[in-house]
């Protein structure tokens, strides 16, 4: 289960643009959302004593006009094992490709959903 939601920013560091429109541009991840969701389990790592959590971390971060990857954040968490697991597999993620706007990169804050399965 994946789903991304994004938010472009403006100008402004206030000026945040809600990006819910499939037309609206978005990071890419390279590669896609398949190349993504492989990427997230091969890399996610179950600690011990994590065996018998199941559910979903998620996870806020940006990025930036470059394409790289910054301030992550757990919006809403499972444990803190499980937490803090999901924040090291997404900062070992390759650069995205940032959307243009206005004909120049820009910095974008995104929302990851990371599933745990038992």
């Amino acid at each position: 289960m994946f789903s991304l939601t994004s938010f472009g920013q403006g100008e402004r560091p206030d000026d945040i643009v809600n990006y819910t429109s499939v037309a609206e541009p978005r990071p890419t991840y390279p590669g896609g959302i398949d190349s993504l969701r492989t990427f997230i389990e091969k890399n996610l790592k179950y600690a011990k004593g994590t065996v018998d959590h199941a559910g979903v971390v998620y996870v806020q971060f940006i990025v930036t006009e470059d394409g790289s990857t910054t301030d992550f954040k757990v919006l809403k968490g499972l444990c803190s094992v499980c937490d803090k697991n999901a924040i090291e597999t997404l900062k070992k993620m390759p650069k995205w490709i940032p959307p243009i706007v206005n004909n120049k990169p820009t910095r974008t804050r995104m929302i990851l959903p990371v599933k745990y399965e038992l």
